[in-house]
């Protein structure tokens, strides 16, 4: 894990250096740089690094803290962005991490932001602080119970044709774009049935627990989703991170996976595996104060100049659900 003045350095933005990963939140005009909290940990270095964008989940974290620390394998760091809390998500969080018994976990620094970031800014800041070779994001309503979730993702990122690994879902890009028509909507809903893999929408609440995590075989797709959702660390700096210019709360995935595969031609890959999620217990599913409901008004009247706009009017499915064999170790 970097030293408490690297850390405070990246947040900063000390020297007229700007991290890379904070360059576009930083123009917003409401912008307040994040603070940094408590740090806990001796320094040594980890396989990985979680990312956890938080924001008023006092009722879940430590149980999302008890399925990651109960069921992951790997020695790792967590970064933990607490985004505007206005309940106890701080004091729950600590509670949990102080009575864990794991002992894969080696590092945790705690960020806090004094206005919303929203995941997508939230994400870039987890990723500019982390100092391992992996990092994988994570959101506080999963319920992760897949015995070594974390090296399975790890294994899929093995295999150089892979940008990132998601254990929630893949499919095809045509989910994402929909149909500007009522007959486009309904060709892309016909067609995209056959190109989804994995916990897709709603399954994720009705069939996470029944997925079959046994096994060796991930899938190559288009796009795949949020929950859990692993990459190399220096993939994500050669695309300079999520498009937080663009989106600030969903798409932003689909959008790097495809840069990703028109800069590189790599694919995101789906890995199987036993995660579960209340959707009512979503951070986009929370009440909103009235300084997180004005900047979230704000955020929503943006022209989007993304990638992933851009590409809608050239877009042609281009890869269907491809099985293949993860290697033993990452």
């Amino acid at each position: 894990m970097r030293s408490d003045p690297e850390i405070r350095s990246i947040l900063s933005g000390s020297g007229g250096s700007e991290h890379v990963a904070l360059q576009d939140i930083v123009k917003l005009p409401w912008f307040r740089r994040p603070r940094l909290g408590r740090i806990v940990g001796g320094g040594q270095k980890s396989e990985y690094t979680a990312i956890i964008p938080i924001f008023n989940q006092e009722g879940i974290i430590a149980r999302f803290l008890e399925h990651h620390l109960g069921n992951s394998s790997l020695e790792h760091d967590i970064v933990a962005i607490f985004d505007r809390c206005t309940d106890d998500s701080r004091l729950e969080f600590w509670n949990a991490i102080d009575n864990q018994k794991s002992g894969k976990l080696r590092n945790v620094v705690e960020i806090i932001t004094d206005i919303p970031f929203f995941e997508t800014a939230c994400d870039n800041v987890g990723f500019a602080v982390a100092d391992t070779r992996f990092v994988i994001e994570l959101q506080p309503d999963l319920i992760l119970d897949t015995a070594g979730y974390d090296e399975r993702l790890l294994r899929a990122l093995a295999d150089d044709n892979v940008f990132c690994a998601s254990g929630r879902c893949g499919h095809a890009l045509a989910d994402v774009y929909g149909g500007r028509t009522f007959i486009e909507k309904v060709r892309y809903s016909v067609s995209s049935r056959r190109t989804r893999v994995g916990l897709f929408g709603e399954k994720i609440e009705s069939e996470g627990a029944s997925v079959c995590d046994v096994g060796d075989v991930a899938f190559l797709c288009e796009t795949v989703n949020r929950g859990p959702l692993a990459f190399r660390r220096h993939d994500l700096e050669r695309l300079n991170y999520f498009d937080a210019e663009n989106f600030f709360l969903g798409n932003d995935d689909h959008d790097l996976n495809l840069r990703a595969w028109i800069s590189r031609g790599q694919l995101p890959a789906y890995v199987p595996m036993k995660v579960s999620s209340r959707l009512q217990e979503g951070s986009t599913r929370k009440k909103r104060d009235p300084i997180n409901a004005e900047i979230f008004s704000k955020l929503s009247q943006r022209q989007d100049n993304s990638t992933l706009k851009r590409f809608a009017k050239f877009y042609q499915p281009y890869c269907k659900p491809k099985a293949f064999f993860m290697q033993k170790n990452a």
